[in-house]
Formats: C-alpha cells, structure tokens, sequence
C-alpha cells in the first residue's frame, strides 16, 4: 500500500506541541522549585490590615520598648545557633513576664521560615535555637505581649560573614 504524498505533517505538527508542552512543564518544575523563589506569606491580608500595621508601629514608639538580639559566634555540630534576645522598657528596665514569638528567615530562601517561642531566661533575657545553614544576611520578626501590651519588631542581620 502506498501512502499519499505529505502523510509525515500531522506527526510533525504532534512533535513539535508535544515539544513546545514539555518545554512547558520542565519551565513550570524549575519555576515552583526555586527555593530562593518566595512571596510573603498573606501579603494580600497584609495590604489590607495597612492601617493596623501603622497603628502597631505607633503603639511600638509609644511604648519605647527595646529589643536586642545577641547571636552566638559559633554553630554547632547540627548547625543550630543559640539566639539571646533582651527586652526592655522605655527606662531600661528589664521585662520580664514577655512571650515572645520569632519568625526567621535568610533573605535568600524567603520561602522557609523557622518559627520559635522564646523561653524565658530571666532578668528580660529570652533564647531559643535555630537552623542556620548559610551565612548572609537574616530577617527576624518579633511579636511580643506583655501586660497586654503588643509590641513588635524587626531586625536584619548579617551572619557568619565570611
């Protein structure tokens, strides 16, 4: 049986949409896969709660409290680090009677964030211990209640420079 002149162009056109769908999906797999790919996490939310925020940033200067982060210098085996966070009060008092949650996160892999508790130590001296596997530069977020009072604050550190 002979075949008709120009039988090869449906497979062509198949070949070629079938190429074109798996440039496609390895694109999409590279895309979704980038872990230093992140969006903020309810940033639409965020947007709308704007106001709030403002009126957080208000309440955090009248209040005056003070939050320090203390890092130390060394990792250890299982590449967790010890933070040490002081909380103050507009004098310079300690506060002591704080919960304190941290997210934190390198600014190059937005997308895994490590959330803790801090435990309280004394004297307005809070820690608690976190995985950190590259050095760079660091985002924490604080959230802080006491008294009923809200507070909160942000510090971007460098760590481990080399």
């Amino acid at each position: 049986m002979a075949r008709k002149k120009g039988w090869q162009w449906p497979w062509i056109v198949g070949g070629l949409m079938a190429v074109v769908v798996g440039a496609n999906l390895i694109l999409t797999y590279v895309a979704i896969s980038d872990p230093s790919f992140a969006v903020e996490e309810d940033y639409y939310q965020k947007g709308l709660d704007w106001d709030d925020k403002r009126a957080q940033d208000r309440a955090n200067d009248e209040l005056g409290w003070s939050l320090k982060l203390d890092v130390a210098p060394e990792r250890s085996a299982d590449g967790t680090i010890g933070l040490t966070s002081s909380l103050a009060d507009r004098d310079g008092r300690p506060i002591s009677d704080a919960k304190i949650h941290l997210e934190a996160f390198h600014n190059a892999r937005a997308a895994s964030i490590q959330r803790r508790d801090l435990t309280r130590d004394g004297d307005g001296r809070y820690s608690t211990s976190l995985l950190i596997r590259r050095p760079g530069l660091w985002e924490f977020r604080f959230e802080v209640s006491s008294g009923g009072q809200q507070f909160t604050h942000t510090i971007v550190e460098e760590l481990f420079r080399r």
